[in-house]
């Protein structure tokens, strides 16, 4: 059976019979303060060290491989040269974590609404 995992972000927490508490007081304010996904996604390998990492993130990096190789791109044409521009704006979004920017644009790019 699995043991509980209390996230102590205060120190306030009392011990419990069969539960592993993480101390994170250090991440108190971070977490309690205007919290973005990207500080709690840090947090994923404290709570398992060998999970893989989430499904999103793989993503995120594979996409961010493909568009960086896109944007390097010696364009030829006026469609060569608007390809490289949209990846080149993605690839900013992604790696300046706004990921809700990212998906609209993504999106808008891809003809949906």
């Amino acid at each position: 059976m699995a043991r509980a995992l209390i996230l102590d972000f205060d120190g306030s927490v009392s011990p419990l019979d069969g539960a592993r508490v993480l101390a994170l007081r250090d991440r108190e304010e971070a977490v309690r303060f205007g919290c973005r996904m990207h500080v709690l996604r840090e947090l994923a390998p404290l709570l398992d060290p060998a999970a893989p990492p989430p499904v999103e993130e793989v993503y995120a990096r594979r996409n961010a491989a493909v568009l960086d190789a896109v944007a390097r791109v010696n364009p030829r044409d006026a469609y060569s040269e608007a390809m490289r521009a949209r990846a080149a704006k993605l690839l900013d979004l992604l790696h300046r974590d706004k990921r809700d920017e990212y998906l609209a644009l993504a999106n808008r790019y891809l003809g949906f609404p």
